[in-house]
């Protein structure tokens, strides 16, 4: 017999348009799936949601590592590495529907912000392709960067960076690989000029998303850029010489 996860996705694929339109329908069709495919917590594999209330309080908890690397011309602050509860958080975030996590996620980048210092005039998510995005019917780092305007004060602005390209995964490509996927992928609008940009994003593995959305924005005029994740999972790369812990 199949694991519940993969009996739930075998047959949410024929519906993948519908699920992400979350009708009426839709949510009918996950109650229906709930009922036979009961969805398990992602971290503990309790059977719960795909999220547990407590997994989320050992989320909450869980320290932030604040590093600090240079992707090409640019900073790239990081909360942490991509491991543990952390990186599982980001999975159930990205492809089980736990759109909830963008909360907490987003606490850590702003914990990252203050112990960093870092200033802005605007926060940018990293866009999604409107392909990816009506397929997963969110994108992940426009609620982050949502949530961290809230907690910061500085505004989130959804129009100034757009993805005109549609790349394929990044999973599996070494550096260069990364780079020439995602080369030419965005563009900015002229009102970037000027701007101190902070440009979030969930994971920063060669950096070469980030890279690549900060060349757009100078192109555009924006002043300066850096980057700021969730998670860092190429931690060989970190250089920074303030690495610490905050709780």
């Amino acid at each position: 017999m199949l694991s519940n996860d993969n009996d739930r996705q075998a047959l949410r694929e024929p519906f993948a348009g519908l699920v992400a339109s979350r009708s009426r329908w839709a949510r009918l069709l996950d109650g229906a799936l709930d009922l036979v495919f009961p969805p398990r917590c992602e971290s503990c594999g309790r059977v719960d949601h795909v999220w547990c209330g407590r997994c989320l309080h050992t989320l909450e908890i869980e320290p932030v590592q604040t590093c600090k690397r240079h992707a090409e011309q640019m900073a790239v602050y990081s909360a942490g590495k991509h491991d543990g509860i952390v990186a599982q958080a980001i999975h159930a975030f990205k492809y089980q529907n736990a759109t909830t996590l963008y909360q907490p996620l987003a606490a850590r980048l702003a914990r990252v912000m203050a112990d960093s210092g870092l200033q802005a005039d605007c926060i940018m998510p990293v866009p999604l392709h409107p392909r990816r995005e009506a397929e997963r019917g969110y994108n992940q780092a426009s609620l982050m960067a949502w949530e961290l305007a809230q907690k910061t004060g500085i505004p989130a602005r959804f129009d100034l960076l757009q993805r005109e390209r549609h790349t394929g995964a990044q999973v599996g490509l070494d550096r260069a690989g990364r780079l020439q996927n995602v080369a030419g992928a965005f563009a900015a609008h002229p009102d970037s000029a000027g701007l101190r940009v902070v440009v979030v994003d969930d994971v920063s593995t060669s950096g070469a998303t980030l890279w690549h959305c900060a060349a757009a924005l100078q192109s555009a005029g924006a002043t300066h850029i850096d980057g700021l994740t969730v998670t860092v999972a190429d931690s060989a790369a970190v250089t920074d010489d303030s690495l610490r812990n905050s709780h």
